[in-house]
């Protein structure tokens, strides 16, 4: 039905104005704010940074989608390309993944500040961790790249 299809392509071309480009340009503003400011603690900065970046790829994936719904049901252009479907869901899974460690590395890092006082806290202990967490996020969800785990998880309706 055509006009179903108009009120899909509205729907997802709303959700990407009025949402996910404005959360992440705040995102974005966050992250430069963050990094220019001479009060915040190295370490804190240092995951903050990560934390919101983590987002950025997150709404990235999602902007990739709703835009993708919004041209394919304005259209009968056929389906997307692979790496284009590809690198959406690994931008949810890498991005939501990343979030994920970041909340947590964030928790322990106050909970480590409460406990033993900024000074003793160290920023190579936490840029170790950040490297640690963004390489899992990466290459855990790296698998949807490779053919046959796209097909089997994503073109095989499993």
């Amino acid at each position: 039905d055509p006009k179903s299809e108009r009120t899909f392509s509205y729907y997802s071309l709303i959700i990407v104005l009025v949402l996910l480009v404005p959360v992440s340009l705040l995102d974005i503003l966050i992250v430069v704010a963050t990094y220019k400011a001479d009060s915040i603690p190295k370490t804190i900065k240092l995951v903050l940074i990560n934390l919101f970046s983590g987002s950025v790829i997150l709404a990235l994936g999602l902007i990739i989608i709703f835009i993708a719904d919004v041209i394919l049901s304005g259209c009968r252009c056929g389906e997307p390309s692979d790496f284009v479907c590809r690198l959406a869901i690994w931008s949810i899974t890498a991005g939501g993944a990343s979030r994920l460690e970041f909340v947590a590395l964030f928790s322990s890092l106050v909970f480590a500040i409460v406990k033993n006082r900024e000074e003793n806290v160290k920023l190579s202990v936490f840029i170790v961790l950040s490297i640690i967490f963004w390489l899992i996020s990466l290459i855990l969800n790296a698998p949807v790249f490779i053919p046959e785990v796209w097909q089997i998880t994503f073109i095989g309706g499993v």
